[in-house]
């Protein structure tokens, strides 16, 4: 916890701020302050926010001096120096030196997570292998962080360690394990995501739209009865995991494309988020079985001696695309223009 006199830095730094200080008295108090950063307990806590906001962004020049405090004594210091490091700007060739040269594996990770998607980054994990594997024993934030290290390292082993995970007591570290999944595909673990997926009550332990990332990334079409399955009688939440995962996988495959055309071309409660999502496919979603869709619904609502209701989800969906595949917008009134473009879009395609 945070004594009195670490609060009156914070206040002093406001008071140098509105009072224009010397360079000299205001680099002391930042001094002043990021060594009460590095030797708190819970530096991601409320105080250690304040202090963080009062201390402002890490200059260039306290990189060197971070660096140094990563090999302090206390693993408090190191540890809070690395997590300092890592929202430092510029400071990714100083996080490599200190993920190759310490001796604390949780220094390690702490370094290497904020550089594992830039290049290098995976090798210079693998030759941490050692550090990762004791990672994995020490469990939350730090086993969280060596999941994601291990997968970007291409350690062997982690299939099973990921299954492990999985059942992990700690949710900070089953949400590690579903991003990995939702990051490479379940692959040799699709049974496993599968059974969780299928659990209404088990599935509610765990990012469920990573899950569903994961499934969307096989080649085995009987993935597509299991997302099925799975939204049958699901509530809200569910249907918006399963969708945004659609919209963030950028899944091609086959098997969802048809999956999502069944859905689209049937009346359902996610008859027209399918579509939508068929739709944001760009050049490869499947235009004209859309246009065909379209051009249906309207010819539904046309024939009815009731007037088309605005704002329907079927209405809506459809004056976008169509107007776009048009090239012009078609309003409310417009329905019958719309329906005539499908047709003659049909016709000609």
């Amino acid at each position: 916890m945070c004594s009195a006199r670490t609060f009156a830095f914070v206040f002093a730094l406001i008071a140098c701020a509105q009072g224009s200080p010397s360079r000299a008295a205001e680099s002391d108090l930042r001094r002043q302050v990021l060594d009460a950063l590095l030797a708190m307990e819970n530096m991601g806590g409320r105080q250690g926010k304040s202090l963080i906001i009062a201390h402002g962004p890490i200059l260039p020049e306290e990189i060197a001096y971070l660096v140094s405090k990563a090999t302090s004594g206390s693993k408090t210091v190191r540890r809070n120096a690395t997590t300092l490091l890592g929202i430092a700007r510029d400071a990714d060739d100083a996080l490599r030196q200190v993920a190759a040269k310490s001796d604390d594996e949780g220094v390690v990770m702490l370094a290497l997570e904020p550089i594992l998607h830039k290049p290098g980054a995976g090798a210079l994990a693998a030759e941490r292998k050692d550090a990762i594997q004791r990672a994995l024993k020490e469990g939350g934030r730090i086993a969280a962080i060596a999941l994601h290290a291990g997968y970007h390292a291409g350690l062997p082993d982690m299939t099973d360690e990921i299954r492990k995970r999985l059942a992990d007591p700690s949710r900070e570290v089953r949400k590690a394990a579903t991003e990995v999944l939702a990051e490479g595909g379940a692959g040799a673990l699709e049974a496993d995501v599968s059974a969780i997926v299928l659990d209404p009550k088990r599935r509610r332990e765990y990012i469920l739209s990573d899950l569903y990332k994961s499934l969307m990334h096989s080649d085995n079409p009987s993935i597509a009865t299991v997302l099925l399955q799975s939204l049958n009688g699901a509530d809200q939440d569910v249907e918006i995991d399963f969708l945004n995962a659609v919209l963030l996988s950028d899944s091609r495959k086959p098997w969802l494309r048809q999956l999502l055309l069944d859905m689209a071309s049937h009346e359902n409660k996610l008859q027209w988020d399918a579509f939508d999502r068929l739709e944001r496919w760009g050049a490869e979603a499947p235009t004209r079985e859309l246009v065909k869709i379209c051009s249906n619904a309207l010819q539904v609502r046309l024939a009815s001696n009731t007037p088309p209701p605005r704002g329907a989800e079927d209405i809506e969906a459809c004056r976008k695309f169509l107007g776009t595949l048009a090239g012009r917008t078609f309003m409310f009134e417009d329905l019958r223009d719309a329906r005539a473009f499908a047709s003659q879009w049909l016709a000609a395609h």
